[in-house]
Parts: C-alpha cells; sequence; structure tokens
C-alpha cells in the first residue's frame, strides 16, 4: 500500500492484476510440476506448515485475493467495493486435466487478481502463458 500510495505519485493506475495468494500459488504449481491431485497439493502445503492454514477456505475459494482486490480498488481508486462486486472463482475444482490441458498450450493455471475499473473485478483460475511477466515476478518460484 505505502508504494501504491506514495512510490508512484504522479502516475495514473489503470488496471491492477496478479497473483495474490500464496496457498493457492504453491498448490498449483505443486501440481503442474509433479502432477499431484488438487487434495494431494493440499494436504501437502498443510503438513509443510505455513503454506496453507488450518481451514484454507478463504484461501482456495479466493476469497482471500479478492478481500485484497477490495481493498486495492477502494484504496487506489476511491471505490466503495465489497466482496459482492468481485466475481470469485477458486482453485478447489482444478484437476490434473486441467493442468495438462494448459500445459499442453504453454500456460499454467494460477488464481489471478484483476481490477479493471469501472469493470467488475474477479479473483479466478485462467491459464496464463508460461511467458506472461506475471509469471516470471510471482509465479514461478526458481525465477525470483
Amino acid at each position: 500500500m505505502h508504494t501504491i500510495e506514495h512510490g508512484i505519485a504522479g502516475n495514473e493506475i489503470a488496471r491492477l492484476y496478479g497473483v495474490f495468494n500464496g496457498t493457492c500459488n504453491y498448490i498449483l504449481t505443486r501440481m503442474a510440476e509433479e502432477g499431484l491431485t488438487y487434495q494431494q497439493a493440499l494436504l501437502e502445503a498443510r503438513e509443510l506448515g505455513g503454506y496453507a492454514e488450518a481451514d484454507p477456505t478463504y484461501d482456495v475459494q479466493g476469497i482471500d485475493a479478492a478481500i485484497k482486490l477490495v481493498i486495492l480498488a477502494n484504496a487506489v481508486w476511491g471505490m466503495k467495493k465489497s466482496l459482492a462486486d468481485v466475481d470469485i472463482i477458486g482453485i478447489d475444482r482444478v484437476t490434473t486435466s486441467a493442468i495438462a490441458l494448459a500445459e499442453s498450450e504453454d500456460q499454467t493455471i494460477r488464481l489471478i487478481g484483476e481490477i479493471d475499473p469501472p469493470m467488475r473485478s474477479s479473483a479466478s483460475p485462467p491459464p496464463v502463458l508460461y511467458q506472461s511477466p506475471i509469471l516470471l515476478w510471482s509465479v514461478i518460484p526458481s525465477m525470483r
């Protein structure tokens, strides 16, 4: 928030998008890299500690990312948004088949949060090109 409020003063922010949830990112990465099912990756995230909450519902259903989008929309653009204004689709229904299909097209699946005023905001897991700057910056741990 500090960077948005002070670091880019004088610039106009037209759109925000990115990976807003580390738990989802971890689960989807493990599904893609190791061929784990959603349930297996979630169990691993819980067992490793720190990756998944005891109740990861808000994370995996996209609610955590949506809350962050509401905060940003209200802070950056002075909107009066609530969760009802965000289209939310979580990752809990992503299958290994969906991951494989995305990979066959040189894409991956990530939970992407997006605010594109004045349109609605969304938190959903669309396929994203591997070459996307957001992947190189936020998604692939070895590229950080």
